[in-house]
């Protein structure tokens, strides 16, 4: 769990996101809110925040169902996201090997990274 927690801090979402997202798919069937908060030990509000946050980037899909809001995990979307993350880190990362003068980065650089190049 604390793997996937860092992982979506790294994406710009609170750490709960990523325990919310470790209990999502771990769970067999999708859970309600009140399902969530006990699996997690965190108060409904602040699983709703985070939920209408990783709704919004079509990460967590959810269904109503006798009024009540069943959540699971949208697997594109996530892996959407994570893809779109990556990307931007290997840009970041071949800009910074293109404009530095430092010639053990660069050599470094493309011995790590030389197979992500222009991926």
């Amino acid at each position: 769990m604390k793997s996937l927690a860092k992982l979506m801090t790294l994406l710009g979402f609170p750490p709960v996101a990523g325990v919310i997202l470790a209990v999502l798919l771990t769970s067999r069937t999708p859970l309600n809110l009140l399902e969530l908060s006990r699996k997690t030990g965190y108060v409904k509000s602040h699983l709703s925040q985070t939920l209408k946050l990783l709704h919004a980037r079509d990460i967590v899909d959810f269904y109503v169902e006798r009024k009540k809001k069943y959540f699971i995990v949208n697997n594109q979307g996530l892996l959407k996201a994570l893809r779109e993350h990556i990307h931007v880190l290997i840009d970041s990362l071949n800009q910074l090997a293109n404009i530095t003068d430092n010639q053990e980065f660069r050599r470094l650089y493309s011995e790590v990274f030389g197979d992500l190049k222009g991926k």
